[in-house]
Order: structure tokens, then C-alpha cells, then sequence
């Protein structure tokens, strides 16, 4: 991979946060105002979505997205990533200008700036605790009711295995057959190797490759329809990341 030395690696990490708090703080007083009422979360997303564009667009990090093949849009889904990346949050949001929310862990309610969504307009999902992850079901099955879109990272956390998958949870499988709402996949293809979640320190801008592929109803009901659901849409992801790195030594790893 392209390298960058360190201390340039190191410099960007602390000029693409500068740029990312500043641009929250410039738009924290419509923030507020917005995730007050549920009726004004689109209109809140879409501003966060410009506003993800825009630091990215300035720290020089360029999505490249390409759906495979071209597809209309259904008027409601719940939009499924890999995730190994720093950049997934920030990427995922400018996927959609339509509200999208996101399903990410609770700890994610302590981080400056960041967990201010979590805490009044994105689901925090309680691993720990049984009754937390029912409440965080209910929750982003409300959202859904009320014609919301999610964005899910079903690994559950980020991957040290990349670009091989973690094995996938259920629960966005499980409401998508429930209601009978499509998943559409998104595989994140350079996030992992441009800016690792476990390197916080050590990002590099870029070109950042992004597949998208057409929406997958559940064939049914039930934890069945969810299983299968999930499993396709695993091995689709798999296909992607093995097509363009074909030779990373974590294949041939058990």
C-alpha cells in the first residue's frame, strides 16, 4: 500500500479532526435545534451528510462509489457496511442525503462531538446488558415505523482480521424480515488500510473505494429469513474484499 511517513500521517490525523470539530461546532446551534423533534431528523441528516462531504472534500479524502450494477433507490431500507475504519462513520453518512440513522454501539455516546448524535438522534445499541440491547431494538424499530432508513455495521465492531469479515449479528437481518424491508450492501473496500480503527494516529487521505449493491428483500419471516439474509450478504462482501486483495495473507488463515 502507498505509504506516507509517519509524522505526515500523524500531522493529517490532527488536521482532519480540527476540520471535522470545527465544522460540528460551526453547525452545534442547528444540531440542537434540529434533534429536538423526530419531524426535523431529516432535515438534520442532510446537513450532517453535506457536512461529512465537505471534510472530506477538505482533508483530501475522495469516496468513490460504484453501484454494482446501477439500481433505483427503494423508498425505505436499511443500509449494512463492513467496518475496520475511523473513516465509516463519516463515509457512511454522505451514502444518503434521505435520513439515515445509525446503529452503533453506546460507548459511542462518550465521544466529544460525535456522541452528541448518539445521545439525541442516532440508536445507541447496549451490548452489555440484555434488557439495554432490547430497548435498542425497539428503539431502531420505531425509527423504522415512522419511515426512517438505518445504516448498520453488523460485525459490531470494528475488524482486526481485515479486509476479512467478522462473522455478522442478526438484529438489523431480523428487522429488515420482519417488516419486510430490503438491506442494501455496502462494501467499504480501502477504508481498513487507509485509516485502521486501531490506529488512530496513523491515517493517510485518499482515494476511498465504495460498493454499493442492490437491495436484498428477506424471502420471508422469522430468524430463517434473517439467517439467509445475512449470510448472502456476507459472502457478497467476502467476494469484494477477495477480488481486490487477492493475495493478503488472511485468506489462507483459518
Amino acid at each position: 500500500m502507498p505509504q506516507l511517513p509517519k509524522i505526515v500521517r500523524f500531522l493529517w490525523v490532527i488536521y482532519f479532526y480540527t476540520v471535522f470539530a470545527t465544522g460540528v461546532i460551526i453547525l452545534f446551534p442547528f444540531f440542537w435545534w434540529g434533534m429536538r423533534k423526530p419531524s426535523r431528523y431529516p432535515l438534520v441528516h442532510r446537513v450532517r451528510s453535506y457536512g461529512c462531504s465537505v471534510v472530506l472534500w477538505l482533508t483530501g479524502v475522495r469516496p468513490v462509489v460504484e453501484y454494482k450494477p446501477p439500481f433505483d433507490w427503494p423508498p425505505q431500507y436499511i443500509m449494512v457496511g463492513n467496518h475496520t475504519s475511523l473513516f465509516d462513520v463519516v463515509v457512511g453518512a454522505t451514502l444518503s442525503r434521505r435520513e439515515l440513522l445509525f446503529l452503533g454501539k453506546a460507548e459511542l455516546k462518550k465521544v466529544p462531538l460525535l456522541g452528541y448524535f448518539f445521545r439525541h438522534m442516532d440508536v445507541p445499541v447496549y451490548r452489555k446488558s440484555k434488557e439495554g440491547a432490547r430497548l435498542s431494538y425497539q428503539l431502531a424499530g420505531k425509527h423504522l415505523d415512522r419511515g426512517a432508513n438505518l445504516i448498520v455495521f453488523p460485525e459490531a465492531t470494528t475488524s482486526k482480521y481485515a479486509p476479512k469479515l467478522l462473522n455478522f449479528k442478526k438484529g438489523a437481518f431480523k428487522m429488515a424480515a420482519e417488516r419486510g424491508i430490503p438491506i442494501v450492501p455496502v462494501t467499504f473496500v480501502d477504508n481498513w488500510w487507509r485509516y485502521h480503527y486501531d490506529e488512530p494516529w496513523n491515517g493517510r487521505p485518499g482515494r476511498l473505494r465504495i460498493l454499493i449493491h442492490p437491495p436484498q428483500y428477506p424471502k420471508g419471516e422469522g430468524d430463517a429469513a434473517a439467517d439467509a439474509l445475512s449470510d448472502q450478504i456476507h459472502q457478497r462482501m467476502t467476494r469484494d474484499m477477495q477480488q481486490y486483495f487477492p493475495d493478503h495473507p488472511i485468506w489462507q488463515e483459518r
